[in-house]
């Protein structure tokens, strides 16, 4: 990965998933201390089932507050504001088997924010950071309360990060990109 790729913000990223392994293997470990605040998070395409989905609720991150506080799922409404998603709301056969939406949804998903937002606004943390064995080294990991989901992090700088989502059954992680939301 180069400061080029990350310098493309329009859209996701795309490797192949042996490339985005390797990548995610050949980082240093990200310390959980440097997780702190709002960071906007951006795909990486790697021909996973779950490729694509989660513009459709209008992802926009996830917040670090403290270590036993986390907000994995930060999401943005019309004007633009973000607010915590609550997890919980989220079935995870949209994770486990997502259904292929029309593309009118993805833009939609900002205004349907907008008009949820009272009914999906998440009130507590639903998430927190742990030190966890992962491919034989240990890592920085969001564990989210009300799913089976483990998100791991790895170190491209200080203020980006390449993550790994994985959950029980899944065949390979799903990866993605955080950028802190205001650099260092």
């Amino acid at each position: 990965m180069t400061a080029l790729d990350l310098d493309n913000t329009t859209g996701p990223l795309s490797m192949s998933a042996a490339a985005a392994t390797a990548l995610f293997d050949e980082l240093p470990v990200c310390p959980p201390n440097t997780l702190r605040g709002l960071w906007a998070g951006r795909e990486v395409h790697t021909a996973h089932p779950l490729d694509g989905v989660l513009p459709n609720v209008s992802w926009y991150g996830k917040r670090f507050d403290a270590p036993g506080a986390v907000h994995p799922l930060v999401v943005a409404d019309a004007s633009g504001e973000t607010f915590p998603l609550n997890p919980a709301l989220v079935p995870m056969r949209t994770i486990t088997s997502p259904l292929p939406l029309p593309r009118f949804f993805v833009k939609a998903a900002p205004r349907l924010m907008s008009v949820l937002r009272r009914l999906v606004f998440a009130k507590s943390h639903g998430a927190d950071l742990a030190q966890i064995d992962h491919r034989g080294v240990t890592t920085t990991a969001l564990r989210y309360h009300d799913k089976p989901i483990v998100d791991y992090f790895r170190l491209v700088d200080n203020d980006t990060v390449l993550g790994a989502m994985e959950y029980p059954g899944m065949p390979r992680p799903y990866f993605f990109i955080l950028r802190r939301d205001r650099p260092s």
